[in-house]
Order: structure tokens, then sequence, then C-alpha cells
């Protein structure tokens, strides 16, 4: 990221940390209206659902949603219940 040096890469991953907890923190709401507003196939989750996804890391949360969606999407799901978080969880060996 910044390039100082081999040395570095445990710098680097902090920051990278630091700026995806801010961008997730101040951000979300703004981002994930924006992501779902370009998604004409995109699956909506229950309140339950999105609170199981909440107790996944926040830095690995985005790449998260997205397998589960992909997961949902190519099981012919519209909808992300807990029920369908699980069988993805499940899939994916978590």
């Amino acid at each position: 990221m910044l390039g100082l040096g081999k040395g570095d890469r445990v710098l680097d991953e902090t920051l990278e940390r630091a700026i995806a907890y801010l961008l997730n923190s101040c951000f979300k709401d703004f981002f994930l209206e924006i992501t779902v507003a370009n998604q004409p196939n995109a699956v909506e989750w229950t309140p339950e659902a999105e609170a199981k996804l909440k107790e996944i890391p926040f830095f690995v949360r985005p790449a998260a949603r997205k397998k589960i969606e992909k997961f949902a999407q190519e099981a012919g799901q519209k909808l992300i219940t807990v029920e369908v978080y699980q069988q993805a969880k499940q899939q994916f060996g978590q």
C-alpha cells in the first residue's frame, strides 16, 4: 500500500484495516445503498441474517457478504434468511 519496503508489511496491513474500519463505520449505509442500487439482481437480507453477518469480522465482511449473496443467487433465492446464511456457511466449510 505505502511501498515502504518488505519490513513494513505489518504497517501496511494495519493501515488497511484502519481504513476499512473507518469506511465501514462511517460510510457503511452510503456504500451499501450505492452497491444495492447498482445491482439489478441484488438479493435482500432479513434483519436476522444481517445480524448473523455482523458476527463476521468487519475486514472480511464485504467478501463474506458477496460470497453468501452469490450462493443465494445460484440457488435461486431472492431473500437471504438465517437458513440460507447457514447453508452458505456450511458449503464454505465455516
